[in-house]
């Protein structure tokens, strides 16, 4: 290995991105998993049109085009009014190269990822965890603990990409600033097809108490799954939050009378909303949920932090022609800065969209929403939101 080589702490989409991106530009990488294959439970999904549109240039996009279930429309329903605006994302076309989403599950994107790493000659290390890092005027050292035992590395950089209890950026003293929710959430996978109801493939359900996102999600044996993300209900007991019975009780809100939800796989989480106070500590940089975390809303964590990447592997690609490290702080006013404008606002804006009490407020709500779907220069504006097409501009135009 090459003192040159670039560090990756991480196998999850972020990590896989960064390492694709530099291996594609001929850099030398290595990629440390602390687990032993990619996690195949549920988990990110959403595939935005800005991050298809980074994406293309890694050869990816056939492969994800080819697995991924495309989703056209993205609807708002509210629980008393029932469907009050669904938006075509085909309006995006001129703006975006693939005017759609995409839903395919991390893991396959991972995979999909390692594969075209091992033709360049690269391979995923799995049970190899960064336990402590160094790092000195040449370059960075890390151990990394095996099964086999410790074994020393060194690099030039280092890409923490080791998720939101990221061991890296706690060791390295780097606050992460922001606050928990004091709510729980569930998600819920089912074959049921809500579709049935009236339900669009990415959809809002709105109420003050029973909100909900829904969309569908590949199923490489059968029938698309849906996915249904919702918040626990105030005296459900946190140990039976996730069990089969309460998720299937939680779902009658969406389906018709007489009709039950059976439930595949349940997980619950706690959110928060964090960014870290420094996306970069000399030679180690921090990408992802390491730098960031938010809430699920918008599905803006896995895009966000992709976007991450690609970014950095450009200013990495810089530092690497020209020998000025520079551009590192470029990635850290860039990514940081969005990270506190967008990360920690839109997902929350979103949720209290969705969970407004208030009357009167939710009738102006609605009332909006139905506007919004007969004014093209309002509707053009929120989908390019709601695709991360602002990100992306916005993060180019940071000096």
């Amino acid at each position: 290995m090459s003192e040159d080589t670039i560090l990756i702490a991480g196998g999850g989409p972020v990590g896989m991105t960064a390492a694709l991106a530099l291996a594609r530009k001929g850099m030398p990488v290595r990629v440390f998993e602390a687990t032993d294959g990619f996690a195949s439970d549920p988990r990110a999904s959403s595939i935005h049109p800005a991050s298809l549109d980074i994406l293309e240039p890694l050869g990816l996009n056939p492969e994800i085009l080819r697995l991924g279930h495309h989703v056209h429309t993205w609807q708002f329903w509210d629980r008393i009014d029932g469907p009050l605006v669904t938006l075509h994302l085909s309006e995006l076309a001129g703006l975006t190269r693939h005017p759609f989403r995409i839903q395919l599950e991390q893991h396959v994107l991972c995979g999909l990822m390692a594969d075209q790493l091992r033709t360049l000659g690269v391979e995923v290390e799995f049970d190899s965890r960064i336990a402590s890092v160094t790092q000195d005027d040449s370059g960075v050292g890390a151990a990394i603990e095996t099964p086999g035992g410790m074994v020393p590395v060194r690099g030039r950089y280092l890409v923490a990409a080791d998720g939101g209890r990221s061991g890296i950026r706690k060791s390295l003293d780097i606050p992460f600033e922001g606050y928990s929710l004091s709510e729980l959430f569930v998600v819920v996978t089912t074959l049921h097809d809500f579709s049935r109801y009236g339900f669009e493939d990415a959809c809002h359900f709105a109420d003050p108490d029973e909100w909900a996102t829904l969309f569908r999600v590949p199923n490489a044996s059968g029938d698309p799954f849906w996915r249904v993300s919702m918040p626990v209900l105030p005296g459900v007991p946190r140990e039976q939050a996730a069990e089969f019975e309460v998720c299937s009780d939680r779902l009658q809100v969406l389906i018709d009378p007489g009709h039950r939800v059976t439930v595949l796989h349940s997980n619950l989480y706690g959110v928060q909303q964090r960014v870290a106070g420094r996306f970069r500590e000399g030679r180690v940089l921090l990408a992802g949920d390491a730098a960031h975390v938010n809430g699920p809303t918008g599905a803006l964590g896995m895009n966000f932090g992709v976007q991450d990447a690609m970014f950095l592997s450009d200013q990495l690609s810089r530092v690497y022609e020209t020998g000025d490290d520079a551009p590192l702080d470029r990635y850290d006013r860039q990514r940081r800065t969005l990270a506190q404008a967008i990360l920690q606002t839109q997902p929350q804006q979103i949720k209290a969209r969705l969970e407004m009490r208030d009357p009167e407020e939710r009738r102006r709500r609605n009332d909006n929403m139905r506007r919004l779907g007969s004014d093209p220069e309002r509707r053009l504006a929120f989908l390019k939101e709601q695709s991360m097409l602002n990100s992306v501009e916005q993060s180019l135009a940071i000096a």
